[in-house]
């Protein structure tokens, strides 16, 4: 069970930011720093510094997520979490899972997502266990660079043909200084953002205030969640208040554990939201009573909508009031159903854990100010004002090379021919791109046709809406198809003969990224021809490995200086010559091809091609993500969810976790991933590359959703209303103390690694 309006406003769905009316970029944005403020201030017990007192100072340790049932679900060792379907068998001496492995000793983290109320106060603490920050007590402030919510940006959308997907960071000054073990620990953080409320930029400050770590006696009480108390404001650049947030957590009334949350924000002079948070358990956190508000302008009315929710729980259940509603969850683990949102792959022969080199930080120069940024697989990340581009020099900040950055206004990718049933089709979303916005549907194998199941476009958040559900899809001619996020794959489903059925096989192909070093790269210039609609004619191109761009006929690049530009398929002339007859006459037979390309060019970065030149001229070369094509099967799955029993997707590890396909889910309006696979220790599910190697997969993240009783009178014992308002303020006194953003700082972390 979640609340369904989001007490955050925004939703972000994995890969993918964007706009919700009510909110805005700078919300998310606020969301990544606040998250990485986590990575600083939540230190690991044990860490210390010498401050200014006498001795040595320690760190304190926090929690890294509060719920408000705190169901004990948490495991540090495959063995150890005690949930149906989540604790991986005991330990093999012969096997990946033998004591000691990486994969045995990968620690697990299960939470119940029992309200959405507290999702900003666990977005805040929820990086805590990556960090290694105790290193930084003491010690002045320090810039770390960290991804966004999501990690990449990726297309999910009909409007791309080929996938989209780039590396977003974020800048974020931190300071955390203790002056002894007597006294709180303080945390402050900056962080400018180029979009604020209204599109003005923006400083958003933060102040923490840390007395107690998490399990810690202060004052002779014990904080389960630690003590602490925090305060945010955001201002544009002439000082005007863009919105203000405060949070606390410590000691209520009677013994009771209290946690509160107020926020305060407005985007012009019309719209505004407003959230506030009250919870008071039990010192155990077994028992409890919550109350939460949120109010939201209405973008059609102009009048702002309330809504005020009641909470009361138990050991058994979990009660909701929404204003004379009432709705009982139960609290046994065993009903409840499984979200994971993390994976991590191990080596199938020996449980070692799957390192990729997809990247590195690097430091730029640019009119006597040094900017930082982040060059990969993905391509390049760094602030705008840093105006990197090609034939930059820039210095990697670990080891001090200097390298040159070579950045093209095009990027070609190879795609190459896969096969699927129809029938392996059904439930998968799918989306084609129709007057500026996406038409969803799925195949329906009982029916055997592809039905609508609503449209998203930017004025939906790119949620979908059911408009025109049930609606018939088809399509008119060979060039005609949808993009599949699921397959991460562009789908010709125009090439589908008549009378096709579920045993019919569409060919469609995988995409990788052509580039020096690759396996796809070619030894020589590629000779390609197009099919030009416009002309009704094919035209020839040239690819040119030296100068890694697509020339045409006059040996002109090939580039658009504004929105971005497709060239699919671009076929290989030898491919051409050689289909007389049906290439030539029938364009669309590309999409049977064993290989063919395309070339994407605009202004954005996943248009262009980025990389990096070491001092001897050769490019270095950073590794792809692993790519599985796998069959899904009920006996994998967390929940026995036979929904995609036998359904195919292509799954990828990035070398932080493996990306499985997700869904918006209306009903609780949120995003939701489709699969949710059992620990290879479990199931015995391995994974297989294109090289034959096998992986194993681990899950270390996951949310238990809670299931609805229908049965109200089961917790008739549960009184819900005893908790009034939260009386905390935000106080500008505190964000006052952070001060000035520092100019000159260092890089310490990126994506949560120590810079050595």
């Amino acid at each position: 069970m979640r609340i369904k309006k989001s007490i955050l406003n925004f939703k972000v769905f994995p890969g993918m930011l964007k706009r919700t009316p009510g909110s805005s970029q700078w919300l998310s944005a606020l969301l990544v720093l606040i998250t990485c403020m986590g990575l600083a201030m939540l230190v690991s017990c044990g860490g210390s510094s010498s401050g200014g007192g006498t001795g040595t100072v320690s760190a304190l340790s926090l929690p890294s997520r509060v719920e408000l049932t705190n169901t004990d679900t948490s495991s540090s060792s495959s063995g150890a979490a005690n949930l149906r379907g989540f604790s991986s068998t005991a330990a093999d001496p012969a096997t990946y899972n033998a004591s000691g492995t990486d994969y045995y000793n990968e620690a697990k983290h299960i939470w119940v997502d029992d309200t959405n109320a507290l999702d900003m106060v666990n977005d805040i603490l929820g990086v805590v266990k990556d960090t290694a920050y105790t290193q930084f007590l003491n010690q002045g402030p320090y810039l770390a660079l960290v991804k966004q919510v999501g990690d990449e940006q990726t297309s999910q959308t009909g409007n791309a043909g080929t996938s989209t997907t780039t590396e977003q960071l974020m800048e974020m000054v931190v300071d955390v200084s203790r002056t002894d073990n007597n006294s709180p620990m303080i945390v402050k953080i900056w962080v400018n953002e180029d979009d604020g409320p209204g599109g003005q930029p923006m400083l958003i400050r933060g102040y923490f205030q840390v007395y107690a770590g998490a399990g810690d006696t202060y004052q002779g009480i014990e904080y389960p969640y630690g003590k602490l108390e925090a305060h945010f404001k955001g201002t544009s650049s002439t000082g005007a208040e863009l919105f203000h947030m405060a949070m606390s957590i410590g000691d209520g009334e009677n013994g009771k554990i209290q946690i509160q949350f107020v926020e305060d924000s407005a985007e012009g002079d019309q719209y505004q939201w407003h959230n506030y948070v009250n919870a008071l358990a039990s010192s155990d956190m077994s028992t409890g009573n919550a109350y939460v508000y949120e109010a939201e302008t209405d973008w059609d009315s102009g009048d702002l909508d309330e809504s005020t929710y009641q909470i009361a729980y138990n050991e058994n259940y979990f009660k909701v009031n929404d204003g004379g509603t009432e709705t009982v969850y139960s609290r046994d683990t065993n009903d409840m159903t499984y979200n994971v949102h993390l994976y991590k792959l191990f080596n199938a022969d020996d449980g070692s854990k799957v390192e990729l080199n997809s990247g590195f930080p690097i430091r730029i120069e640019n009119g006597g100010t040094t900017y930082h940024g982040y060059v990969g697989y993905y391509g390049l990340w760094a602030p705008d004002e840093a105006a990197v581009e090609n034939g930059v020099e820039v210095t990697h900040e670990e080891t001090g090379a200097i390298y040159t950055i070579v950045q093209k206004s095009g990027k070609l990718k190879k795609h190459v021919r896969a096969t699927i049933a129809v029938s392996k089709l059904d439930g998968i979303e799918m989306s084609k791109w129709d007057n500026n916005q996406d038409i969803v549907f799925t195949y329906d194998a009982n029916t055997n046709k592809f039905v609508q199941v609503g449209i998203r476009s930017e004025n939906t958040n790119w949620q979908v809406v059911e408009t025109g559900a049930g609606t018939e899809i088809t399509f008119s001619n060979d060039w005609e198809g949808a993009w599949c996020d699921s397959l991460q794959a562009w789908l010709p489903l125009g090439t589908l003969p008549t009378g096709f059925d579920g045993d019919t096989e569409l060919t469609y192909h995988q995409e990788t990224t052509v580039m020096p070093g690759s396996n796809d790269f070619p030894a020589s210039d590629l000779s390609l021809k197009y099919y030009d609609f416009n002309t009704s004619s094919w035209v020839d191109y040239t690819y040119d490995i030296s100068e890694l761009m697509l020339k045409d006929g006059s040996n002109a690049d090939v580039v658009s200086t504004g929105e971005s530009q497709f060239y699919m398929p671009l076929v290989l002339a030898a491919d051409y010559n050689a289909n007389t007859g049906g290439i030539q006459t029938d364009p669309g037979q590309s999409f049977a091809l064993e290989i063919y390309y395309s070339w994407s060019t605009g202004t954005e970065e996943w248009n262009k091609l980025t990389l990096v030149q070491d001092s001897s001229g050769d490019y270095v070369t950073f590794d792809a993500p692993l790519r599985f094509t796998y069959t899904h099967s009920t006996d994998y799955d967390l929940n026995a969810d036979a929904t995609y029993n036998g359904k195919t997707f292509n799954l990828e590890y990035d070398g932080f976790s493996l990306q499985v396909p997700w869904a918006f889910d209306p009903d609780e309006d949120q995003w939701m991933p489709l699969i949710n696979l059992k620990d290879s220790a479990d199931s015995g599910l391995t994974l297989t590359d294109s090289s034959n190697n096998e992986y194993v997969v681990k899950a270390t993240e996951a949310s238990l959703i809670m299931s609805q009783v229908s049965d109200t009178s089961v917790a008739s014992d549960l009184e819900v209303g005893s908790v009034s308002a939260p009386t905390l303020e935000y106080d500008a006194s505190k964000t006052a103390l952070v001060g000035d953003k520092p100019t000159s700082v260092e890089l310490k972390v990126v994506k949560g690694e120590l810079v050595e």
